[in-house]
């Protein structure tokens, strides 16, 4: 029996060691993925994470993730003191 995360959630320590990153750094997001779950893949599952909290993105093709992190990191560039909107689809 293997004991390994479920694919489908985030595992925690992923997304603990990019938040300890983003604050060491002192950076206002920093994107979280399990590389592993993305190499050879034509899709990937990222959470972005600021000062607000961890906000999750669903699993979707690279080409749309690519093209919903270019928009959040315009709107925030817009906006940069605006708190995270959820960004479920």
């Amino acid at each position: 029996m293997c004991n390994r995360p479920s694919r489908q959630t985030k595992p925690l320590p992923v997304v603990r060691l990019a938040e300890d990153k983003r604050r060491r750094k002192k950076l206002p997001l920093i994107v979280a993925n399990r590389a592993q779950d993305a190499l050879g893949s034509d899709a990937n599952e990222v959470t972005l994470l600021d000062d607000a909290g961890a906000h999750p993105l669903p699993k979707m093709d690279k080409l749309s993730l690519a093209r919903r992190l270019v928009a959040e990191i315009a709107r925030r560039r817009l906006r940069p003191v605006a708190p995270a909107v959820p960004l479920t689809s």
